[in-house]
């Protein structure tokens, strides 16, 4: 049994890159750093950390019509906020998070490259905190599923500073209510910065949209 182990081990390090690249391209980018990160194998660990893999996270899984956080335990947490992310954290462009980590990822390293953000089931105390943070390449925002307190956290100009060239996704019928019909001063500032917005839901607008996100393509 050990010699057939060993003989399958110097076949799977006898494989090329491209063969591995093909197998991890079929899996998540999170399953495969959940599994693989810190393995006693220099070429594999070069692999996973190639930016096909360490772009884009996801920690966020959809099951029975509701949101829920990848990470399973504290053990699972742990393990990507202290060893994982801080090895990847300037490849990381994109981050899908659930309430019950975000702030925990969020804070586990810097990302200077992160330019997209999804967020999902997020409380008002948790929005108020992650956006006290600056994320400088920060240009999309996936709201859409985010609740209008937490949105108006996110929108008020005295609480959050958007950057201009924003993109934006979120449900149409939380953006009225929150701006109060398109007439709302306090959300009118961030909203004049977006780039680009993708409505959810509704499809027919109110006449005030397109004065309300003056710069804005809307989808």
């Amino acid at each position: 049994m050990k010699a057939n182990m060993a003989c399958s081990c110097v076949e799977l390090n006898d494989l090329p890159d491209e063969i591995f690249l093909i197998i991890f391209k079929k899996l998540d980018n999170f399953d495969i750093l959940n599994s693989f990160h810190g393995v006693k194998n220099i070429r594999l660990n070069k692999i996973i950390h190639d930016s096909i893999f360490t772009s884009d996270l996801n920690f966020v899984k959809w099951s029975s019509n509701k949101f829920f956080n990848k990470l399973s335990s504290n053990v699972m947490l742990n393990r990507f906020c202290l060893q994982i992310l801080p090895a990847i954290s300037i490849k990381i462009k994109w981050l899908y998070l659930e309430s019950s980590s975000a702030e925990n990822i969020l804070r586990a390293a810097d990302y200077p490259s992160l330019y997209g953000l999804g967020l999902y089931n997020i409380k008002e105390k948790t929005a108020r905190r992650l956006f006290n943070v600056k994320y400088n390449y920060l240009i999309t925002l996936d709201i859409e599923t985010v609740r209008d307190d937490c949105i108006e956290e996110l929108l008020f100009n005295t609480k959050t500073c958007f950057h201009n060239n924003i993109v934006l996704y979120i449900n149409y019928k939380s953006l009225e209510r929150v701006t109060h019909n398109f007439t709302r001063d306090i959300t009118r500032i961030n909203c004049a910065k977006v780039n680009e917005i993708f409505l959810v839901g509704e499809k027919i607008y109110s006449n005030s949209l397109r004065d309300y996100f003056p710069c804005a393509i809307i989808h």
